[in-house]
């Protein structure tokens, strides 16, 4: 309990930047621990007092004794106007106005490394709630200081931010593939707290919709968009195409288009080209069917000729027969006009069949040449076929 209220003293004393601290009632073991501190600083100025002495030579890259004196003025001059800093940011922060007392301490520094103003400017941004920046700057506080009165109390601080910190934040770790990019923390509806790191970074961040943007030279952007949620863990690896490699890819991309494109192309040629031949071909059977029919039609008719043909020869032996036998004149003539008119039928149904079976033969021969056309020709006293043939 008496170290637990000399740990809230020493807080108190540092974050209004007292010179001492109001200590609670010595144990025997804290008495023996301070006189073996004042004996370790007793002897750490004996040290720096023959150092003095012996800085009027200067040895490998020490000082004169004039340029010691020097420095030993800079620094108090710094260390004073730092405590004027100091001064001041301590009237801001018991003013509440956290973002003034926070430059302040800052300045204060700047002009000398005092720890306790790492550690007042921790107390500020707790105050304002920013806990993530309050953990860091007590971080460097416990590094800073060699008062181990000082480290206990800003690990006590710093334990307490860290456990506020994991209830209250969500922890994102985001890698790069390669490493370096830069990450761009960018909080989505009103979400406050954007920032931008290196990969691999290490963010809390508060809970809400963030969008992430990597950024890397000669690469294209990458990122993500998450939905984080208090006490919530998340690792995150966004992986960066090279430009170079994008547009290698790209190019790749375009001609497989391009012979998909072409592959395409031949295969509409070719379904053209076998559909065109179906058609020809649908179109030659067509022609050798009707050739067919033309030819076996041109046999019927030369056949039906050459029955003709044998009646007119009947009928003539008839009319013989009857001038043999002294027939009168009109049975003789009857009998030749009958003979004539069937060898006239004859005659015609033969040249007619055989002008059919020769168009048949030739249609048969031309029928894959789509530019010629046979047709039979029949006209009064004559018969043939028609030949029409293009040439190229």
């Amino acid at each position: 309990m008496i170290h637990r209220r000399r740990s809230l003293a020493l807080a108190l004393a540092l974050a209004l930047g007292g010179a001492s601290v109001v200590a609670a009632p010595a144990t025997p073991a804290h008495a023996k621990k301070k006189k073996k501190k004042k004996k370790k600083k007793k002897k750490r100025r004996g040290k720096d007092a023959q150092a003095g002495d012996s800085a009027a030579k200067p040895a490998d890259g020490g000082m004169t004794k004039a340029e010691a004196k020097a420095a030993k003025k800079a620094r108090k001059k710094a260390k004073k106007k730092a405590k004027k800093y100091m001064k001041k940011a301590r009237a801001l922060y018991q003013d509440e106005l956290y973002d003034d007392a926070i430059a302040a301490f800052r300045l204060a520094h700047d002009a000398f490394p005092l720890p306790k103003a790492l550690f007042n400017i921790g107390r500020c941004y707790e105050d304002k709630g920013e806990l993530v920046p309050a953990a860091e700057h007590m971080r460097r506080f416990v590094e800073a200081t060699d008062d181990p009165d000082h480290v206990e109390v800003g690990k006590e601080a710093l334990a307490i931010l860290q456990d506020k910190i994991s209830r209250r934040y969500a922890r994102l770790k985001v890698t790069s593939k390669p490493a370096g990019g830069s990450v761009d923390f960018s909080p989505q509806g009103g979400v406050a707290g954007g920032r931008t790191a290196k990969a691999p970074a290490d963010e809390w961040l508060l809970p809400g919709t963030w969008h992430l943007t990597v950024t890397l030279a000669g690469h294209v952007d990458g990122g993500a968009e998450l939905e984080l949620k208090a006490g919530q863990a998340e690792s995150l690896e966004v992986k960066l195409i090279s430009k170079k490699a994008l547009a290698a890819k790209k190019k790749k991309e375009a001609e497989a288009l391009e012979a998909k494109r072409k592959a395409e192309e031949e295969a509409a040629a070719q379904a053209k080209r076998d559909a065109e031949l179906a058609a020809a071909t649908a179109k030659a059977d067509t022609e050798r069917s009707r050739a067919i029919w033309i030819g076996l039609a041109g046999v019927g008719l030369a056949a039906a000729g050459g029955a003709m043909g044998f009646l007119a020869a009947t009928s003539a032996d008839e009319r013989d027969d009857l001038a043999k036998k002294g027939a009168r004149l009109g049975e003789l003539r009857e009998a030749d006009d009958s003979a004539q008119s069937r060898s006239l039928i004859a005659n015609v149904l033969y040249v007619t069949g055989g002008a059919a079976a020769g168009a048949a033969a030739v249609m048969w021969l031309l029928v894959d040449d789509p530019e010629a056309t046979v047709t039979p020709a029949i006209a009064p006293g004559t018969a043939g076929i028609q030949l029409r043939w293009g040439f190229p």
